[in-house]
């Protein structure tokens, strides 16, 4: 859990639309670390299913390819913005790490993920304007 101050959401105002579900709490929490600071409350237990409204749960094979392909196109915009300097490493590395789905046997969310990866390198940000297409196995 976090906290912040009124002040501080009206300097940096609320979460950016631009991620569409995917790392706009890290943008946000970013964004207010810089200018305001923030507070962390140790002991708060937040109770959270990780993934449940997309699909994003844990096993590579059962992931949705929507929540596949959002994760790492917004993955680069947030280093974009933020660490820029670390674009092209994390371009290297995630795309290396679309390799896990085919090793987990996912065919399908891996040509997701690299769809994912090529809209975040073209800046594509926002709601996609149509789901991301299925890979035919």
């Amino acid at each position: 859990s976090m906290y912040v101050t009124r002040d501080c959401i009206e300097r940096i105002g609320l979460m950016d639309e631009s991620f569409f579900l995917y790392w706009e709490e890290v943008d946000w929490a970013a964004r207010a670390k810089a200018a305001c600071g923030i507070g962390y409350a140790h002991r708060s237990v937040v109770p959270h299913i990780s993934g449940s409204s997309t699909g994003a749960v844990r096993s590579r094979t059962k992931r949705s390819s929507f929540s596949v392909y959002l994760g790492n196109r917004n993955k680069l915009h947030f280093v974009r913005r933020h660490y820029p300097r670390w674009f092209a490493w994390t371009l290297f590395v995630s795309f290396l790490k679309t390799g896990e789905y085919l090793v987990a046997g996912a065919p399908r969310n891996f040509a997701a993920a690299n769809r994912g990866l090529l809209a975040g390198l073209r800046g594509e940000r926002g709601r996609p304007q149509v789901a991301p297409k299925e890979a035919k196995v």
